[in-house]
């Protein structure tokens, strides 16, 4: 066990090493906003909630339900708990929502349909990350498990099948969707999928994906860099 830095600092919890943080990082670093980096998929320890300043979990391959092949997976509920507790500022993107929401109290379902796209959301509030933003707002999906936000959180998206984002006591934000993607990403996932077990079910959503593809990126750029500016600012202003 490494020891706890007495440093703390917002920290990111990455996945795989196919979900990097992507314009998220690049965004807190135009921002002038230090951050570390975990990656407890190549056996690295997460980190203790004493050492955050902020933690920000992102997505992967693996779900909420591989807590066997993926046993870091229940500490990291365990941090997304303590963070809830001492009202550490959190960001969960996609597997990292779903992890917030199940900390949180709520539910994570496998969908009958997987969300897979460049879709459409509306935001039912524009506060937090989502301030500014307009009421439908385009994003890539990628999952075959959502969630059901917590009791008692605020629902900020939606889609028809679907819950999108919520806030746990305006300090907690969990996001299903990717507004991460960078082209290096988004390239390496539709050449993973397409060679995929479902590569022929997937294929017209993935040729839509190449289609779209300068838009998704433009598109996709623009958002996080709202969202991640509208989650950190008041980590700095308090700083």
């Amino acid at each position: 066990m490494a020891p706890v830095s007495t440093q703390r600092q917002l920290i990111i919890v990455q996945h795989d090493a196919d979900g990097p943080p992507g314009t998220i990082g690049a965004t807190l670093r135009e921002k002038g906003v230090p951050f570390a980096i975990r990656h407890p998929y190549a056996g690295e320890d997460l980190p203790a909630v004493e050492e955050c300043s902020a933690l920000i979990v992102l997505g992967g391959e693996m779900n909420v339900v591989d807590d066997d092949r993926h046993p870091w997976l229940v500490a990291e509920r365990e941090l997304l708990r303590a963070c809830l507790e001492r009202s550490v500022p959190v960001l969960g993107i996609c597997l990292g929502a779903q992890q917030l929401a199940l900390a949180g109290g709520g539910q994570v379902y496998r969908r009958d349909n997987p969300e897979v796209g460049w879709l459409p959301i509306a935001v039912k509030e524009p506060v937090g990350p989502f301030t500014g933003l307009p009421t439908t707002i385009w994003a890539l999906e990628w999952h075959d498990y959502s969630f059901h936000a917590p009791p008692g959180a605020r629902l900020l998206a939606v889609r028809p099948d679907g819950e999108q984002a919520f806030a746990i006591n305006h300090m907690a934000w969990g996001l299903q969707f990717h507004p991460e993607i960078t082209a290096a990403t988004l390239d390496a996932w539709i050449e993973e999928e397409a060679h995929g077990p479902l590569a022929e079910q997937r294929r017209p959503v993935l040729d839509d994906l190449r289609r779209q593809r300068t838009a998704v990126l433009r598109e996709s750029e623009g958002l996080c860099r709202a969202i991640v500016t509208n989650f950190v600012t008041p980590l700095v202003v308090s700083s």
